[in-house]
């Protein structure tokens, strides 16, 4: 399976992040690049995540991990030491993290998904490594490839064993390091205090490794302007003195001329010329011009070729797609046709078996019922004969046990009928004796009865007696509060007629007093008039 022009496999190489050329092509190119298959992971729930203990990051420890075996598990355990078991399970989904867990304890193998995803995250862990940052500045940062999200939030939703999330995560590591030296320049000195600052940073020593100052582009950087008012050039013509051509890499692109970053002062050995710095400097710009447009040329070339090996292949699956598709329904088709002409065949035979199957059923079942039913009237003539024997042996049983059993009840009978006997007269002489203690006791009640009635009815006499008297006492006293609430209406209307006589003459008087009042001051003149007056 091809995942697009970014497993091609091209020469030319980034400097900082160390992807191919189709690689930081432009993004519609790798967004438009077909998806892998998805990787054969099913995803449980979260209580499973417990099954591992977690990993906790050490970002440290992962940056000074040895290089010399970097296999499956040293990429495994790199990953891991760089943001631990959860952050990995974001980036990568929950089975795949769990699965780079076991490789690092067990040291076994991954998928390739699983392989390809931790082999971007080597390449943004050691981008980082050598910016000095830290994971958390690349996955929670918003990148514009990423539709403005961070790659965390990105892959939360589509993890880094897809080769679309794979591709997008490509763009977002090109987008940061192409800001890399921006955030360097504000954050070291200034040049003018380190004069090889450039050099010592951002370019390693022809002897260090393989890897040359080759930026985003494939371009060296811009040789800084020569110090100095004359230049001593080693060559005889004017002509050799630009910068001579560089062998290319293994990855395609060239590599950046000692001769053009050297300081020093250079001799003239020939024709003893001395150049200006200004045409030193000319020419120096002329050649990074030519050497910028030979590599926009290959990295167009590159472009176009990618999306044309692009279009073809896309091609070619959609035809091969096709293709099959055909040929599987044709295939479908014909094996449908064949199948349901096997299975009626099958179901003709089928009903003939079982046809037969159930008349020989049916012959052996009449068979076996008959026999069945002759063992069975064998049977319970033998039961019937045997149970008739039992009725008759119990039968004589149970006759002797009544006989007995009558016997004992009878003499049963007779004790009780003794024992109540006697029981019984004792119970009437008992009785007798209470009866007579009963009549004793009642006339002695009868007696104390009527003493006690005359007692009452002589009580009874004097309080008839009492209650006469009272009622007598009761008359006299309504007749007197009668009399005596007759005389108090009397005073009480005489009060009332001498009051009502009172006030009308006082109401009398004071009707005469107003009148007079009111004659008096109509004649009298208003104390304001006489005031105004005096």
């Amino acid at each position: 399976m091809v995942e697009g022009p970014s497993e091609q496999g091209v020469e030319a190489t980034d400097r900082r992040t160390g992807l191919s050329a189709p690689e930081v092509a432009s993004p519609a190119v790798m967004l438009s690049a077909p998806p892998d298959p998805e990787p054969k992971l099913h995803f449980e729930d979260e209580a499973a995540m417990l099954e591992f203990p977690q990993n906790t990051a050490d970002w440290d420890k992962a940056v000074g991990m040895p290089t010399a075996f970097a296999g499956v598990a040293w990429l495994a355990e790199y990953a891991l030491l760089a943001v631990g078991h959860l952050q990995l399970a974001v980036l990568l989904g929950r089975p795949a993290a769990d699965a780079v867990v076991g490789a690092v304890r067990e040291r076994g193998t991954l998928d390739r998904q699983v392989v390809t995803a931790l082999e971007v995250l080597r390449r943004i862990f050691d981008t980082l490594k050598e910016a000095g940052l830290r994971p958390e500045d690349f996955f929670e940062r918003s990148a514009e490839a990423l539709v403005g999200v961070t790659p965390r939030t990105y892959l939360a939703k589509k993890p880094l064993v897809h080769s679309e999330s794979r591709l997008a995560v490509r763009d977002a590591l090109r987008e940061f390091a192409a800001e890399l030296p921006t955030r360097e320049g504000a954050a070291g000195p200034s040049t003018g205090d380190r004069p090889h600052a450039d050099h010592d940073k951002g370019c390693p020593t022809p002897a260090s490794d393989a890897e040359r100052c080759v930026d985003e582009d494939g371009v060296g950087p811009e040789p800084r302007p020569v110090r100095g008012d004359v230049l001593a050039i080693e060559k005889t013509p004017l002509a050799e003195a630009e910068t001579p051509d560089v062998p290319a890499n293994p990855d395609g692109t060239r590599q950046q001329s000692a001769g053009a970053t050297v300081e020093q002062p250079l001799a003239v050995a020939g024709a003893g010329l001395r150049p200006s710095p200004v045409v030193a400097a000319a020419e120096v710009d002329q050649r990074l011009t030519q050497v910028q447009a030979e590599a926009d040329r290959r990295l167009a070339a590159l472009r176009g070729a990618g999306e044309e090996q692009l279009a073809k292949l896309r091609a070619e699956a959609d035809q091969h797609l096709a293709e099959a598709l055909g040929e599987y329904e044709a295939q479908l088709s014909r094996l449908r046709h064949e199948h349901q002409q096997r299975l009626a065949e099958e179901r003709q035979a089928s009903d003939a078996q079982v046809a037969a199957a159930r008349a020989e059923t049916e012959r052996q079942l009449d068979a076996l019922e008959q026999v069945l039913l002759s063992r069975m009237d064998k049977a319970l003539l033998r039961q019937e004969q045997h149970l008739r024997r039992q009725a008759a042996e119990r039968i004589a049983r149970l006759k002797e046990e009544h006989r007995e059993a009558q016997q004992l009840t009878r003499e049963r009978a007779e004790r009780a009928a003794a024992t109540a006997l006697a029981s019984a007269e004792e119970r009437a002489a008992w009785a007798q004796q209470r009866a007579n203690e009963a009549d004793q006791r009642l006339r002695q009640y009868r007696e104390e009865g009527e003493t006690r009635i005359a007692a009452l009815e002589e009580r009874l006499r004097q309080t008839e007696a009492t209650l006469a008297e009272r009622d007598h006492a009761v008359r006299v006293v309504h007749q007197q509060a009668a009399a005596q609430m007759e005389a108090a209406e009397q005073r009480a209307g005489q009060r009332i007629a001498q009051v009502e006589h009172d006030a009308w003459a006082r109401i009398s008087e004071l009707q005469a007093q107003l009148a007079a009042e009111r004659e008096a001051a109509v004649g009298r003149t208003p104390l304001r008039d006489r005031w105004r007056r005096s």
